[in-house]
């Protein structure tokens, strides 16, 4: 993702990604220490193809 958005800063795009958890655009699924952004809605998507 920061690739996309062309920013390095982590704590930037953390700041981001949990903009869209608030907007309930994405879901924040901890596994141990890492935390993973799932869209749930595209997911469903996807699914039904």
């Amino acid at each position: 993702m920061s690739d996309v958005l062309q920013l390095s800063s982590r704590t930037t795009l953390t700041k981001y990604l949990n903009e869209l958890v608030a907007a309930r655009i994405l879901i924040a699924a901890k596994d141990g220490r890492e935390v993973f952004y799932i869209n749930e809605d595209l997911i469903r998507i996807l699914e039904g193809q």
